[in-house]
């Protein structure tokens, strides 16, 4: 056997069949749950169009695990799908909790939970990371009622659900109610058998890494601040714990400007104020170049919970953090969000992260606009060359060697 089937097994089967057979679980090192309304429906409408096509598979694409101990499966890639599916298979049974209670407890018992002996309760079959499994599990296990949703990626969870929910009903629509119970079984024996996936099955933490790099690579579901989170979980080493927490902190601060792709712009601009001028392409690079160790992955990390306060607050006149300042500084920064030209957002970034002063935040912010209303009317970001000599300056503010933006950007 070769060093690579050693390291990776891989077998193709139906979700459910993931589902049932396996107990899994999202690392602390995953994203929470993330898919909106968009990609929920997409994956039902998928489902309906394959099982009214009869025979037809639907392809789901690749779950990449790591088997721990016993049955257990460590999800690096595929929690989306995972979690979804089963909020589906939850809604089906639920609806069928009157009305075919014997499907019901079948679906409950295959799919969605299990009994842990030890701690004599019931769980679900899928665990969710740190910061989604309490209220996941809540409303998987209908144990007892759910708490309100918290944060983001609860309102997405309960948001999949009602999704759900809407989906079965429009399945046994035009059925009589007799009938409902063969239709449902019908999906439950499609999500088993007929959506098919490939799970790849990791021995260790460093070829499943490198499987999550060459499926982005390829273009599946992973964005750059995937990468750049696992990476540096994955370099934290025995400061796990405390990398986890600094970066969910700055994942609560971004996740206010609700922008579900700004986390990989905030780190792009960040870079640029600790390394310099950085491309959207770059970023990941960038980190895996500036970050190799447990110290300076937490130096690194540290830099961006706090620099994640202060990237708020610029895109935010109204943010407490401008309370002592002048109102002259908030209409100038009102001004540069009007414009929104983000090659300048580096710099301004540097200013309002690093400058104490009212008066030099004052001076700083008008400098910002007048610069921000010449380039635009030359046209000059467009050709990169000022892009740079903009990052620079906002690099050399970050660093302490400038305080005047003017000195660089001329």
């Amino acid at each position: 056997m070769s060093s690579t089937e050693a390291d990776i097994i891989f077998e193709q089967l139906g979700i459910g069949s993931v589902l049932k057979q396996n107990w899994l679980a999202v690392p602390a090192n995953q994203r929470e749950y993330s898919w909106t309304s968009k990609e929920v429906k997409a994956l039902f409408q998928g489902f309906a169009k394959a099982v009214a096509d009869g025979d037809r598979g639907y392809f789901l694409g690749t779950i990449v695990a790591i088997p721990k101990t016993g049955d257990l499966l460590e999800v690096v890639d595929g929690q989306q799908r995972l979690a979804t599916t089963t909020i589906l298979l939850a809604a089906i049974r639920d609806y069928l909790a009157k009305r075919e209670p014997v499907i019901a407890e079948s679906i409950n018992n295959d799919f969605l939970t299990g009994i842990e002996r030890a701690a004599r309760s019931r769980i679900p079959r899928l665990r969710l990371g740190v910061d989604d499994n309490e209220y996941f599990s809540a409303r998987i296990t209908k144990q007892q009622s759910p708490p309100s949703p918290a944060t983001a990626s609860h309102r997405l969870i309960n948001a999949a659900f009602a999704e759900a929910k809407a989906q079965v009903r429009n399945i046994v629509a035009a059925a009589a109610e007799k009938d409902h119970g063969d239709i449902l079984n019908q999906w439950i024996d499609f999500v088993q058998s007929r959506a098919v996936v490939v799970l790849l099955k990791v021995m260790n933490e460093a070829s499943a890494y490198r499987m999550f790099e060459t499926l982005n690579d390829r273009g599946l579901r992973t964005s750059q601040a995937d990468l750049v989170k696992n990476y540096l979980f994955e370099r934290s080493g025995d400061r796990f714990g405390e990398m986890r927490r600094k970066w969910a902190s700055m994942r609560g601060a971004l996740e206010t400007l609700g922008d579900e792709d700004g986390t990989v712009l905030f780190l792009r601009h960040a870079l640029t104020l600790m390394m310099g001028f950085v491309r959207e392409t770059q970023v990941y690079d960038a980190v895996r170049n500036h970050a190799k160790a447990p110290q300076p992955v937490m130096t690194f990390v540290t830099h961006l919970e706090s620099m994640a306060s202060s990237y708020v607050a610029i895109l935010n006149p109204d943010h407490e953090q401008w309370n002592e300042h002048t109102e002259a500084t908030r209409k100038a920064l009102a001004v540069l969000n009007l414009f929104d030209v983000r090659p300048l957002r580096p710099l301004i970034l540097a200013v309002g992260h690093k400058f104490q002063k009212r008066g030099e935040v004052e001076k700083a912010f008008k400098f910002c606009v007048s610069l921000g209303v010449r380039l635009m009317i030359a046209g000059a970001m467009r050709t990169g060359t000022e892009e740079e000599s903009v990052a620079n300056a906002a690099h050399k503010i970050f660093k302490g060697t400038s305080k005047n933006p003017n000195r660089h950007t001329r």
